[in-house]
């Protein structure tokens, strides 16, 4: 591709610059000469491009000049690896705010659980402390649990109680327990399957003939 004439300048197959030998060896800088070479290999690049374009027909040789121009520009714009640098920050944020929801939601699931246990706990306890006793009743009262029928012993107010809807009966366990009214329609709020049998309070004497009128329900309750 060189061949030295007799001037000591380096001829090349193509006319698009020379550089003497005597530059090459005592004249200008390597770095020089290095960045001469970079500049007009880039315009043959370039100059190849629009070769092609305008032999293909698909541009004429404006248009040519302007693509290269644009794609020049959006070189110079578009530093080498940020495109892969953003794609890859997009990715993360994608993944945290991925993993952020997933945490979220289990936090809640967890303090539902939670919450769930605490009440039932509360539960229990209502119906615990304000158990009726109903040892020694030879009445009997029976109701329907789970489509089967029950029996349970009480005594002959207390039957009379249930009937009128002051008295309650609570499940826990497979046990049967009285309780009264108003604690039976605190815990229907929550967790109403607790709650077997809750008839219908009679509307009259309620407030001179209900003995039960006086319990006092909890004001700590989660609900």
């Amino acid at each position: 591709m060189w061949s030295t004439n007799v001037d000591g300048m380096l001829n090349c197959s193509r006319s698009y610059f020379c550089i003497t030998t005597n530059d090459m060896l005592f004249g200008a800088p390597l770095l020089q000469i290095m960045q001469t070479i970079l500049h007009h290999t880039q315009a043959l690049s370039m100059a190849s491009l629009q070769d092609q374009l305008l032999k293909a027909g698909i541009v004429d040789k404006d248009k040519a000049k302007k693509i290269n121009k644009e794609k020049r520009k959006k070189a110079r714009q578009i530093p080498k690896g940020k495109a892969a640098l953003d794609e890859a920050k997009e990715q993360a944020k994608r993944t945290l705010a991925e993993k952020s929801e997933s945490d979220r939601q289990r936090s809640k699931t967890l303090q539902m659980a939670a919450d769930k246990k605490a009440i039932h706990a509360q539960v229990i306890q209502l119906v615990k402390t304000n158990t009726i006793d109903r040892r020694g009743g030879e009445a009997t009262y029976q109701f329907t649990d789970d489509k089967k029928i029950k029996k349970i012993y009480v005594s002959a107010a207390q039957q009379n109680e249930l009937i009128r809807g002051q008295l309650a009966i609570a499940k826990l366990d497979e046990e049967f327990a009285l309780i009264p009214r108003q604690i039976a329609e605190k815990i229907q709020q929550r967790e109403d399957h607790i709650i077997t049998v809750l008839n219908s309070q009679q509307q009259t004497e309620v407030d001179t003939d209900d003995p039960y009128a006086d319990y006092q329900i909890p004001d700590d309750l989660m609900w």
